[in-house]
């Protein structure tokens, strides 16, 4: 009886670690090559740093990429930007329009840190330096905004 319960007890923990998420360090060359353009493209001086491979499971996949210049990017499996961040400021052309836009008209002077878009959500995110958050909806109309 004791046996049993030990074997159903490591039969559970297995399964539950197995289920965890996992993320793994990749070397430059499993880095998938939209990646590699995408941040020739849009980071030109800079290069990639270290590479993750973010998996929850086979749906839920993200490459993390940290540039050597500090930048943070997060990639679907589909290689999608989902999320930047930089503190010397996002570079503007990987934000909507009409999010950079309504920024510069409400808070002149201030530089996004940091955007994310949220599938599931469907809102998108930008961090400022002044550390306030501002939500908007998928297509990037402004919903909410918080100072933290």
């Amino acid at each position: 009886m004791k046996r049993n319960f030990i074997a159903l007890v490591v039969l559970l923990v297995g399964t539950y670690t197995a289920s965890a998420q996992k993320k793994e360090a990749l070397e430059m060359s499993q880095v998938p090559v939209e990646i590699h353009l995408f941040v020739k493209k849009h980071f030109p001086n800079s290069e990639i740093k270290k590479a993750y491979l973010d998996a929850e499971d086979v749906e839920n996949i993200n490459y993390d990429i940290i540039l050597k210049n500090k930048t943070e990017l997060e990639f679907d499996k589909k290689f999608r930007l989902q999320e930047v961040e930089s503190k010397k400021g996002v570079t503007l052309a990987l934000i909507p329009k009409d999010i950079v836009n309504y920024v510069a008209e409400n808070y002149p002077g201030q530089i996004i840190v940091e955007w994310s878009h949220d599938k599931e959500e469907k809102e998108q995110e930008v961090t400022l330096k002044n550390k306030t958050e501002l939500k908007f909806n998928s297509r990037g109309k402004f919903i909410s905004a918080e100072k933290k």
